[in-house]
Parts: structure tokens; sequence; C-alpha cells
């Protein structure tokens, strides 16, 4: 990913993590509802896709919410890593 993408995605889980919604569209992927710790929602999905395809912000290494095992449940795993991110990318 470019470093402007970075950013933008930076923005995004930021704003997530927080409970705000926000319209964004990067490869085909838009998050338009509000993703929060307890959330049950299709984008969660998504999002911890994003997470888990970098190695310093993997939810968690086997079981749900792994590479290839993300789920629709914003859990604190998921909270853990929209953190890490936070933190790396802020």
């Amino acid at each position: 990913m470019k470093k402007i993408g970075l950013t933008l995605l930076a923005s995004l889980v930021a704003t997530m993590a927080f409970g705000a919604s926000l319209h964004y569209n990067t490869s085909g992927i838009q998050f338009t509802k509000t993703l929060k710790l307890g959330v049950r929602d299709r984008e969660v999905y998504y999002l911890q896709r994003v997470l888990n395809s970098n190695p310093a912000t993997t939810i968690t290494k086997t079981g749900q919410g792994s590479l290839g095992n993300e789920s629709d449940y914003f859990g604190g795993q998921t909270q853990k890593s929209v953190i890490k991110f936070q933190e790396i990318y802020a």
C-alpha cells in the first residue's frame, strides 16, 4: 500500500475506533457504519482483513479473527489491533 493510502486508512481506523461513521473506499471496500467494540457487522470482516494484511497489526495467529478466519465480530482482539494500527501509523 502506498504511504498516502496508509495515512488515509489510519485516519479511517482511528475514526472507527471512536465510534464515528466514515465513508471511504479503498480497493472496493467501503466502510459506512460505526464500528466499535461489541458490534457484529460484515464491515468488521473487511476491517479485520485490512488489519491482518500487516504482520504488525495481525489480530491473532490462530482461530477466529486470524488471517483467513476473519469474522464479523468487533471484539477485544480487533480493538487491540486497531489501537496498534493507530500507534504505528498515527
